[in-house]
């Protein structure tokens, strides 16, 4: 990791971990809106996919809202979910 003056390497880390955070709850929050879009452009949607996809979008916003970069715990569980998700997304 590139040395910046005044900002020790644990300080550093942890904004580098918030901001890929912080980017993976914003494309998990895109994915869901593109894949509800996606929903509500077929001839019969189903509403049931629609409304999961509309709670997750709201829960991702949520996790993103509450994101702190000194929050260490926070963010790490946000790192945890968007890993978890991107799974989730990629399987179906």
């Amino acid at each position: 990791m590139m040395e910046l003056p005044g900002i020790d390497a644990q300080l550093a880390s942890s904004f580098t971990a918030f901001d890929v955070a912080r980017a993976g709850v914003a494309k998990l929050v895109g994915v869901a809106a593109a894949r509800i879009a996606w929903e509500n452009a077929k001839v019969t949607p189903d509403g049931t996919a629609v409304a999961q996809w509309r709670d997750r979008q709201t829960a991702w916003a949520a996790i993103g809202s509450s994101l702190r970069p000194d929050d260490v715990a926070g963010v790490r569980a946000a790192l945890a979910d968007v890993a978890e998700a991107i799974g989730l997304v990629s399987q179906e």
